[in-house]
């Protein structure tokens, strides 16, 4: 059964009103030609196959544009698969979309789709996946590979250890690090604050005339050859990770490319991320004795693979509450 059948369902009372119960889809279980499949869906937040709580509810699954495509055509997501590789139609996420639901009225059907989804549709810690079926009014059904999916509810508080890490580690300063006298942190060595150094109370104290609990530096280059840094003209993702007794979270900074070096001629360029994050004015130390921990790392996303590429990360122990 190459081509899917779309049944309405709809409730009819005479003299009243018609109603729309529902859609029975009906699809072979396994696509015609397992040689042909679409590409799975890209889920850019992804860490390996893990995908966390972060404290948010949904996230954005994309597919790529694909043969024919046509507005009027359903997507159908499933989270499960039988044993035996055939789909599960228990495994069908509710509600099944169409493509024109995700793009624009004047928008072309030539382009990719974005398909937000609730994060909750996964079993928590548990291995699952995530793949499609294109089923179109007229046509065969395309049916796509499948990404393999780990949700993980609670919050990720340390960096993944079994990642490969190419870029140097970012540079940490506290608060009172001056990025308007001072942009590209030059000339603020006192307030760096080293791999393996605590984090205080003091480091933090100045957020409310910073505007921020500590600041990152970033170096870019523009030469492929040189593997210590990014290339300049990328978007880049710092993430902060804390582990205490009171504050569990990680937090990702979105940092927007660069184009201009720091002197002319000049190779390198230096980003520098303010970190407002007023959670870190209250990381309290265990009661067993102990402070929390905090780390940060960098990566790029590659925008046709999406392989994601890491710096070393840097760490420190933290307490800036006495309680």
């Amino acid at each position: 059964m190459d081509t899917p059948a779309i049944v309405d369902i709809i409730s009819k009372v005479d003299g009243v009103a018609e109603y729309h119960s529902g859609s029975i889809y009906m699809l072979a279980v396994l696509p015609p030609n397992s040689k042909n499949l679409l590409d799975p869906p890209n889920i850019s937040e992804l860490y390996g196959d893990s995908l966390e709580g972060d404290g948010r509810k949904s996230f954005d699954a994309q597919i790529n544009s694909y043969n024919y495509a046509s507005k009027t055509d359903h997507v159908l997501f499933f989270n499960k698969k039988n044993s035996d590789g055939t789909l599960d139609p228990t495994g069908l996420i509710l509600p099944v979309k169409k493509i024109s639901d995700v793009i624009g009225a004047d928008d072309s059907a030539d382009y990719d789709y974005s398909f937000s989804m609730r994060r909750d549709i996964f079993p928590n810690e548990k291995n699952s996946v995530l793949y499609y079926i294109i089923a179109p009014e007229l046509g065969n059904a395309l049916y796509s590979e499948a990404q393999s999916v780990k949700f993980i509810g609670g919050e990720l508080t340390s960096p993944n250890p079994n990642v490969e890490r190419t870029w140097n580690i970012p540079t940490i300063f506290s608060s009172l690090a001056d990025l308007n006298s001072d942009p590209k942190l030059e000339h603020s060595g006192d307030e760096e604050k080293p791999n393996n150094e605590y984090i205080t109370q003091l480091d933090v104290s100045n957020a409310a005339v910073s505007g921020y609990q500590l600041c990152a530096k970033i170096m870019c280059i523009n030469d492929e050859s040189d593997p210590s840094y990014p290339l300049w003209g990328k978007e880049i993702y710092l993430r902060m990770y804390v582990k205490s007794r009171n504050k569990n979270f990680n937090r990702i900074f979105k940092i927007n490319p660069i184009h201009t070096p720091d002197s002319p001629q000049g190779k390198l360029a230096t980003i520098a991320i303010k970190i407002n994050a007023p959670e870190l004015n209250d990381v309290r130390g265990y009661q067993q004795g102990g402070a929390g921990k905090i780390y940060f790392e960098y990566y790029t996303i590659d925008p046709v693979t999406q392989k994601k590429t890491y710096s070393n990360y840097w760490f420190n122990q933290i307490m800036t509450s006495d309680l």
